[in-house]
C-alpha cells in the first residue's frame, strides 16, 4: 500500500486565513514531514522515512520532557523536522480560534 499525506481540510472559517500560497505552503510542509501508510505503524501518523509516530513528540512535550528528549530518544528525527511539526500544528490551532 502506498503511503498518504495527513489531509489538513480546510473550513469556512480558515479558509481565509489558509487561501493562496499560504495553504499550499501548509499542504506541502505536511506531506513532506508526516505520513499515513496502513503497512507502517498500523497507518499512525508518522515522520516521514521513520516510523516514528507523531504522537510520540506530543507525549514527550506533555509529560514534561523537553525537544531536546525526544530528539535524543529518536535520533533519526532532525530538529528541524520536529519543530517543523510542532509550528504547523500551532498554527492550525490558532487558526481554528
Amino acid at each position: 500500500m502506498g503511503s498518504s499525506a495527513i489531509p489538513v481540510p480546510a473550513t469556512p472559517r480558515r479558509s481565509a486565513e489558509l487561501a493562496g500560497p499560504r495553504r499550499a505552503e501548509r499542504q506541502w510542509i505536511m506531506q513532506e514531514v508526516i505520513t499515513r501508510d496502513p503497512e507502517v505503524m498500523h497507518g499512525k501518523p508518522v515522520f516521514r522515512g521513520t516510523r516514528v509516530p507523531v504522537q510520540t513528540l506530543f507525549d514527550y512535550i506533555e509529560n514534561g520532557e523537553s525537544l531536546g528528549d525526544f530528539l535524543e530518544g529518536f535520533p533519526t528525527i532532525s530538529r528541524e523536522l520536529a519543530v517543523q511539526v510542532l509550528e504547523e500544528c500551532k498554527e492550525l490551532r490558532l487558526a481554528r480560534v
